[in-house]
């Protein structure tokens, strides 16, 4: 169960982990310089999601 405080019923969005352990975005300098340039540009902005007890981070894509 996800708690958050934003809504993410109404856009995409990933958790953090699912990017790390998946094969679409690779976690060295280049992967987290796209993160910050989508981040920078608008198009995507960052939550903290309450996953089983654990807070991880949630990137909600702004389409």
């Amino acid at each position: 169960m996800i708690s958050v405080k934003e809504d993410l019923h109404d856009k995409p969005w990933a958790l953090e982990s699912d990017l790390r352990t998946g094969t679409a975005l690779r976690t060295d300098k280049t992967g987290r310089a796209i993160i910050t340039v989508l981040r920078h540009l608008g198009r995507i902005t960052e939550a903290r999601v309450n996953v089983g007890g654990s807070m991880l981070s949630a990137f909600l894509l702004n389409v």
